[in-house]
């Protein structure tokens, strides 16, 4: 979605709803066996159902949810033609279904909505640019070059999907026991334990006990890259989302005439006139960056504020 340029360029953005990932089953029977849209409709708002519009109804959203209205089968590729004429659009979307959610039991899914410079004429090309691409006459960078947009909702989807790390306290039951094993499943309390079949065209099936204990795990996606396991130390290795380089935490501030850090749990700041004694812990220095696990800090930056006065009536800072 982006701005038509009838403002002379000074909106030069273009906006992209990502779809990241939501709950699967690899099996195809619980959920869907991998993250995509199920449905999708872009309308000029007011556009009434019949002609591919807004539903307004619990049927006309729940014809349209099972639709697979634009979505190609196959690759879940959305195939919807853009709109033709400038005007304030609205887009439906769907993912699903997802079918025996059990009482007390979730699902989840993980959007985005991203900005990024772009102009009108230019995304008129992107059709038949993708075209080209899948021709092989344009590269990957070639299209990151000319669409800021693909290549921001690319690296946002690299750092989604994360790295594989060991499990932190509380999370040591949430990591595979099995190489490739990329689906743990565990019965709702008081269930009565079966066995499910764990089956792949490259090897002997491998039936499994399931309970309402602990989680079984199982290579239901027959992908060894999914589901990390270290067979020499015998331990699972846990997928953390969002792994991506960021700046260190800001540190704890205090202003106080006293303040209590737990090195130096008597020292006191005494007043001074026309003069104020800044205090920080060194939670900056001391904090990895997530992806690289460096120790990144650089410095300390402080800016006095010249000439400000809280607004009338407003009680914060």
């Amino acid at each position: 979605m982006l701005d038509f340029d009838g403002d002379e360029g000074r909106t030069p953005g273009v906006a992209s709803l990502l779809l990241f990932g939501h709950t699967i089953d690899p099996l195809g029977l619980r959920a869907p066996a991998r993250v995509g849209f199920s449905a999708f409709r872009s309308f000029v708002a007011g556009t009434p159902y019949s002609s591919n519009g807004n539903p307004s109804t619990d049927a006309q959203r729940f014809q349209f949810f099972t639709s697979h209205q634009n979505i190609d089968p196959e690759t879940g590729f959305i195939s919807a033609e853009p709109g033709d004429q400038p005007a304030d659009y609205t887009a439906w979307s769907a993912v699903g279904p997802f079918l025996n959610v059990a009482d007390g039991g979730m699902i989840t899914c993980t959007i985005g909505f991203a900005v990024r410079r772009g102009k009108y004429v230019t995304l008129q090309d992107y059709r038949r640019d993708y075209a080209s691409y899948q021709a092989g006459r344009l590269t990957l960078g070639d299209l990151f070059d000319k669409y800021p947009a693909l290549e921001n909702a690319f690296t946002a989807q690299v750092a989604y999907e994360g790295v594989y790390e060991l499990p932190r306290p509380g999370f040591t039951d949430l990591v595979p026991t099995c190489h490739g094993c990329e689906t743990g499943i565990k019965l709702p309390k008081g269930s009565t334990p079966t066995v499910m079949v764990e089956s792949c065209p490259d090897r002997e099936s491998v039936p499994k006990q399931v309970t309402d204990n602990a989680y079984t795990w199982f290579d239901f996606d027959c992908d060894p890259c999914t589901g990390v396991y270290d067979e020499r130390t015998q331990q699972g290795y846990y997928l953390r989302h969002w792994n991506a380089e960021s700046p260190p935490p800001n540190p704890n501030l205090n202003v106080a005439a006293v303040y209590n850090y737990s090195d130096n749990p008597n020292r006191i700041a005494a007043g001074g006139d026309n003069q104020i004694t800044l205090a920080w812990d060194n939670i900056s220095e001391t904090t990895a960056d997530p992806k690289s696990r460096e120790f990144d800090f650089r410095t300390y930056r402080i800016w006095k504020v010249a000439g400000w006065q809280r607004p009338v009536g407003a009680a914060g800072p």
